[in-house]
């Protein structure tokens, strides 16, 4: 943690960075981290003179971005991405148009390493993310949480912690989606958004659950794939779920 006092208005503003150092370059990651925060935005853990006091709620963090506290275990500690998926979605669709921009994230997903350094390290790219998460929707989203979640087990290796590096059920199936992302079809993909919904919340999918997943896998490949098949598929599913909730409006 590295802190800055600055004079403003006539007023003392204390700046808090993040003191993580790059092994590839030595600099600091830099990220500006507030006073109740324990991580900053990349995920380094930063505690402040606060938090040795007992006045930070160590989940708050967690609670506000979905991402891990430091004194929770390694079980609970990566719950919640799909929490983290959707607030990736809901940011990006409020973002410009990244591809109008140059962005491209066909380009960003055709090399694994560049797709790690521009989604899942602590130098990723915002427009990067931006670009895959708008063209591919929800499991745009999951794509980047994946290359997030595989970017942690890579630190745990250096770390030494052969049970982080292992990670838990859910990162089996985002790495699954990472890897196969190319190949899978509809059904394998909603399959893959299906069993990430279990295995977080710990109930079995309801049929509205179930329908929506495969709309959203409905439409990742209809946009990574561009055919006339693939478009009918996702209006398909579109229809199957408006004729679900078609009835609860009415009621």
């Amino acid at each position: 943690m590295r802190q800055q006092t600055t004079i403003k208005e006539e007023k003392r503003v204390t700046i808090r960075t993040c003191g993580f150092a790059f092994t590839t370059t030595g600099r600091p990651c830099a990220n500006h981290v507030g006073d109740d925060e324990l991580y900053c935005r990349a995920g380094h853990p930063c505690a402040t003179g606060l938090v040795h006091r007992g006045h930070v709620d160590a989940g708050g963090w967690a609670a506000r971005h979905g991402g891990t506290s430091l004194d929770v275990s390694l079980d609970s500690a990566v719950s919640h991405r799909g929490r983290r998926a959707m607030k990736l979605l809901a940011r990006s669709l409020a973002h410009e148009d990244a591809e109008a921009d140059g962005v491209c994230a066909d380009r960003v997903l055709a090399d694994p390493a560049i797709a790690l350094a521009l989604l899942g390290s602590p130098d990723a790219a915002p427009a990067a993310r931006d670009a895959v998460v708008q063209r591919f929707g929800l499991v745009g989203a999951f794509l980047v949480v994946g290359h997030e979640d595989r970017w942690h087990r890579r630190l745990a290796v250096v770390s030494g912690d052969p049970e982080a590096t292992a990670g838990d059920e859910v990162s089996v199936y985002l790495e699954r989606l990472v890897k196969h992302f190319a190949h899978l079809d509809v059904h394998k993909m909603a399959t893959l958004l299906n069993d990430i919904d279990c295995a977080e919340n710990g109930v079995p999918d309801d049929d509205v659950a179930v329908a929506r997943h495969r709309l959203h896998a409905a439409y990742a490949v209809a946009a990574r794939d561009g055919t006339e098949v693939s478009h009918h598929e996702y209006m398909e599913s579109l229809n199957e779920v408006l004729s679900m909730t078609r009835p609860a409006v009415a009621s």
